[in-house]
């Protein structure tokens, strides 16, 4: 039996996503080829168009590092930086033995390659204190990220709107929306709080009321007790749900019409709202439902104690060994002690 790979690690300093790009190339190539699988290259190409033409209306922040990323690479890397087409569970609430917050994250997306190119990143951003993000070579965003001793931010894909019966149309009108929209993206407006924010409180308020492009749903816990919740997101209002909290793909808290993403998503709510806390092994709470041949990624998040553990997932089950984050740094340390 073949050894599952482990998921690279790489301190980016003050580095950009480039340098990401650059040290994995081959990944994000993988992870475009598997996607052209999934869309045909044709269309892809029209959807990269599209993305890149927005960007550009909107003078996005990362318009001419995607140009850079993007030059002598496959289309789709201007797409994959702007679609949010994924499942997704999380649950934030309180370890029982600790008393301080804890997120557990799975990550759905249909399409192979996801799991086995995941790379976990250390940036150190406009601020002093650096964070880590579960992400990939080519993207700019962030979707599951910690900063240590602040805050841990995840998103979910918010349902689709469904003002008519047709799946397709209505897929078409909330698209459509988003190309008239001049606001930030939800994973771009994680990765700027990331960047410029030291304080819980005011990633919360930047999560709540900060105009964005498309409905989403975001999931927070910092430090203390009282800073857990759940937020989900229209594009210039929210409903918070503060506390021990669970996140899947259909609204909890708006009443109108909308279709759920991803398999059984409220199958998978009721699931992950049963697990304790902390779980009782790593990941053994990564069960059916939840876990599902859609499933890429699980993650938990505890800010408080600087743990981020993480596996990769395929279809047929782990596709990569599990990253501990605190027992990577701490082996970085006792290497560079022995150094000197």
């Amino acid at each position: 039996m073949t050894a599952l790979p482990d998921i690279p690690f790489e301190d980016l300093g003050n580095s950009g996503w480039e340098e990401l790009l650059h040290r994995h190339r081959d990944r994000a190539q993988e992870l475009i080829r598997q996607g052209r699988k999934l869309v045909h290259p044709m269309p892809l190409q029209a959807l990269d168009g599209l993305s890149r033409r927005w960007a550009q209306k909107c003078d996005h922040h990362h318009y001419a590092t995607i140009t850079r990323m993007a030059k002598n690479m496959p289309s789709g890397l201007w797409f994959m930086n702007f679609c949010y087409e994924w499942g997704c569970t999380t649950r934030v609430g309180l370890d029982a033995n600790s008393g301080k917050p804890i997120m557990l994250r799975s990550l759905d997306w249909p399409f192979d390659g996801i799991g086995r190119t995941v790379v976990m990143a250390k940036k150190n951003g406009q601020t002093a204190t650096p964070y880590f993000a579960a992400t990939w070579p080519g993207y700019t965003g962030v979707i599951t990220g910690m900063k240590p001793k602040r805050f841990a931010i995840a998103i979910n894909q918010a349902p689709l709107s469904a003002p008519i019966q047709f799946l397709v149309a209505n897929w078409s009108i909330a698209r459509g929306r988003v190309w008239r929209s001049r606001s930030i993206t939800p994973g771009h407006l994680v990765e700027n709080i990331f960047e410029e924010t030291e304080d819980f409180d005011e990633a919360k308020r930047r999560l709540c009321e900060t105009p964005i492009a498309l409905p989403v749903i975001f999931s927070l816990v910092g430090v203390k007790p009282g800073e857990c919740c759940v937020i989900e997101r229209m594009e210039h209002s929210f409903r918070l749900r503060n506390g021990d909290a669970v996140a899947a793909n259909h609204w909890e808290a708006y009443s109108q019409r909308a279709t759920a993403r991803g398999a059984d998503s409220p199958g998978r709510a009721t699931c992950l709202a049963s697990t304790p806390l902390p779980p009782e092994k790593t990941f053994s709470w990564a069960i059916p439902p939840v876990l599902n041949g859609d499933t890429r990624l699980a993650a938990e998040i505890s800010p408080a104690e600087s743990t981020f553990h993480l596996r990769g997932f395929e279809k047929d089950g782990p596709a990569t060994k599990d990253f501990d984050l605190a027992e990577h740094m701490s082996d970085t340390r006792s290497r560079a002690a022995q150094k000197i």
